[in-house]
């Protein structure tokens, strides 16, 4: 189980890499695999036994869940479907596929169903990705999330006009649909409502060494992990789209783009708000007013305070309701409480810059192509 969610993790944390604006980190430490631990050690066996005894556990629950045939059940179903993967990699075939479109079948009218649907029309050639997204307007109205991936649609069509239309509506929308949000609650609510077995005290202790938490696992943190690892791989918006595009035309775009990063370095997640800080350093470069690139470099200084503190640091023990407050407040309230809690500031110290060279020459500077004494600002 727990291997499963790390390699949801890294296939999350890939993806999001491959657009060049920032490398992104994951929601929490990874560990190193399960099976990187000695033949002479007594653990990993008992955590591989119940990693299959839990996985088998899932598989039965999301088979029951897909039964009810409730277009939101077959979605998680759907989505959950890696988590009943065994150590091994061997798993009972499910019907991941027929679940998912069977959801679509049945949630015309739910938003969550039809962004999982609209987020996957570029690969599907019968999917009217138009159609859906007048649908999902038609049920939340003016949404940053769907303009947003309308902007995407559009850049995949070669529509640039209809893409910066998208772009500037998308300044004045509301985050009504928060789908990134929404699925990992219903994710975690399934999880922990699963009659699945919890770990026994000693594989609790030897899974919380693993991913570092200074403290054994619960339940609760299986479900934690569990659904912000799906949720990151298959629901988090892209916004690859995004910034390329206000790369493309930066000057003409600049405002709009400039408007739209702000939201998104407010809002939940440590991954989009880190894509948005940098390319919001970027591209606030161009402008004359130096205050406020001065605004963007801080945002990025206070940014990169959070995720260089993702890893959890030395003697600290990850508090018990972090998952639960993660899913509440989003990703960076909770950072910000579990740094407080392990005695550290939840705001970059005056002065502070991070370890990472890329990041300190954009904070300094404001471009990462130049030597930090090459030139004034």
């Amino acid at each position: 189980m727990l291997v499963g969610c790390i390699a949801a993790l890294l296939i999350a944390a890939d993806a999001a890499a491959s657009d060049p604006v920032v490398p992104v980190a994951a929601p929490v430490h990874v560990a190193p695999a399960v099976g990187s631990a000695s033949e002479d050690d007594a653990l990993p066996p008992l955590l591989i036994e119940w990693q299959t005894a839990h996985a088998e556990a899932v598989c039965a629950h999301l088979r029951g869940l897909a039964a009810a045939d409730d277009a939101r059940g077959l979605a998680v179903a759907a989505l959950l479907s890696p988590m009943a993967m065994a150590p091994d990699g061997s798993s009972e075939e499910l019907p991941r596929d027929v679940w998912l479109a069977r959801a679509v079948t049945l949630g015309t009218g739910d938003p969550l169903v039809l962004w999982l649907q609209a987020t996957r029309c570029s690969t599907d050639p019968a999917c009217d990705q138009e159609t859906v997204l007048a649908a999902l307007k038609g049920l939340v109205g003016e949404d940053l999330d769907v303009r947003l991936l309308a902007l995407s649609a559009a850049i995949g069509r070669g529509d640039a006009s209809a893409a910066a239309a998208h772009l500037h509506a998308a300044v004045e929308s509301d985050r009504v649909l928060d789908p990134f949000n929404g699925w990992t609650r219903l994710l975690y609510a399934e999880l922990l409502a699963m009659q699945a077995p919890a770990p026994s005290p000693e594989v609790a202790g030897m899974a919380g060494e693993l991913f570092d938490f200074g403290r054994p696992v619960t339940v609760a943190d299986v479900a934690g992990v569990s659904a912000l690892a799906v949720a990151t791989a298959f629901v988090l918006p892209a916004t690859a789209h995004l910034t390329r595009f206000c790369r493309a035309d930066a000057q003409e775009r600049r405002d709009d783009c400039l408007r739209v990063y702000a939201r998104l370095a407010e809002g939940r997640s440590l991954m989009e708000a880190s894509i948005a800080v940098v390319s919001g350093v970027e591209l606030s470069g161009l402008q004359t007013d130096q205050a406020d690139r001065h605004v963007w470099r801080e945002r990025l200084r206070q940014n990169a305070w959070l995720r260089q503190h993702v890893p959890v640091v030395p003697g600290e023990v990850l508090p018990l309701d972090y998952f639960e407050r993660f899913i509440e407040a989003g990703e960076l309230a909770a950072l910000g409480d579990r740094l407080a809690a392990a005695g550290l500031p939840r705001q970059a110290p005056d002065g502070w810059l991070p370890d990472d060279a890329r990041l300190r020459r954009l904070i300094v500077k404001g471009r990462e192509s130049e030597p930090e004494a090459a030139r004034g600002d």
